[in-house]
């Protein structure tokens, strides 16, 4: 026998000697086989083996999906696999992801939850001979992440602070992982990597924040106030009239909360202290009140943020007593309440008020 199409003069020169009644084909090729009996003739017959296939199939993988950033996809990936083999054609294409079992691959597999995939593939063809295995890393994260913020300190009933407040923001996410977070302050255009808690001091602040992933999620901006007042509110008071009266005097008060409204102002009789008002006092609903007599007069108020102060003024002016006026006559006095010479009267008056504006007589 001998290996290709070889005639009967060939094999006066070639082919191997046949100890029997088989021989080994090695490879896709046409063998011919010579044969000679006891009288000498002659023939040769041939044959084509094409069904060896020794050569693995070769198999690919394609991924579809949005890529973003750092290799992840951000939305839903599919993955399609293909395999070739020329000989004796692909018998089945399998998979696995992360070590499972391997799965007959019929159609494009989907990646749909927030994971990172390894996928290994091969195929195998119909002689038997499988591919190498080869590995694709598919990382899926089609969630944005999600930021909180927390103050270390609780706001008032009107929503208001009256010192400092830490601010720590809190992300969560389960996918690709926090790239950054960031933070802008008060209407600024610009961003501020956030890698620590921050303190906000004296103002209404406007917070905004958000957080991106490691696929290139970007969390939709949040935007929280922060109100602090740390300032004491002012309260000034003045009286009209000034000037000595018989009447009532109208005490005006002037308060500014320098941060936050004036939410509360009362007032009383006497010198109080903050800690008398909680008990004490009476609310005023406007600007003015009457002082009735002479006297100290306190007046508390309070801001938003719960800030207090008290102001005092004395009033003084106030005279409802009438003054005392006496007379003594001089002369010389004769019978009856008669005087018999020149008589003279002196006028005094006191007042120890107001004082003596004037004498008079008729």
């Amino acid at each position: 026998w001998a290996k290709g199409e070889l005639s009967l003069s060939d094999f006066a020169s070639q082919g191997t000697e046949l100890q029997g009644t088989t021989f080994t084909a090695d490879e896709n090729e046409t063998y011919s086989v010579y044969v000679k009996d006891q009288a000498g003739n002659e023939a040769v017959g041939t044959i084509i083996i094409g069904n060896i296939d020794q050569v693995n199939p070769e198999v690919s993988i394609e991924v579809t999906g949005t890529k973003g950033n750092n290799d992840w996809y951000t939305t839903e990936a599919t993955f399609k696999l293909t395999a070739t083999d020329n000989l004796s054609g692909v018998k089945e294409i399998q998979y696995r992801i992360n070590d499972g079992e391997w799965t007959v691959y019929d159609s494009p597999v989907s990646l749909t939850t927030d994971s990172m995939n390894k996928v290994q593939y091969r195929a195998e063809d119909h002689a038997g001979n499988i591919s190498e295995v080869k590995e694709e890393n598919i990382s899926v994260d089609t969630t944005k992440p999600e930021t909180t913020m927390t103050l270390n300190k609780v706001a008032n009933e009107n929503d208001w602070y009256n010192e400092d407040v830490t601010v720590e923001l809190t992300v969560t996410e389960i996918g690709s992982g926090v790239a950054a977070t960031e933070y802008s302050l008060d209407g600024g255009t610009t961003w501020t990597p956030y890698d620590a808690p921050f303190t906000l001091q004296n103002g209404q602040h406007e917070v905004m924040y958000r957080t991106v992933d490691n696929a290139g999620n970007i969390e939709e901006s949040k935007i929280e106030t922060v109100n602090i007042d740390s300032d004491l509110p002012t309260v000034s008071l003045t009286q009209t009239p000034t000037n000595p009266t018989n009447g009532l005097v109208e005490i005006i008060v002037s308060s500014n909360g320098t941060g936050s409204a004036i939410t509360l102002t009362k007032w009383a009789k006497g010198e109080l202290s903050l800690s008398d008002f909680a008990s004490q006092g009476t609310e005023l609903q406007g600007t003015t009140f009457t002082a009735d007599e002479n006297e100290t007069y306190s007046v508390y108020v309070k801001d938003q943020a719960g800030n207090e102060a008290v102001g005092t003024i004395i009033i003084g002016n106030i005279d409802q007593v009438n003054p005392e006026v006496s007379i003594e006559v001089t002369g010389t006095k004769g019978n009856n309440d008669w005087y018999t010479t020149e008589a003279t009267f002196k006028l005094t008056a006191t007042d120890n008020l107001s004082g003596v504006k004037e004498i008079q007589y008729r």
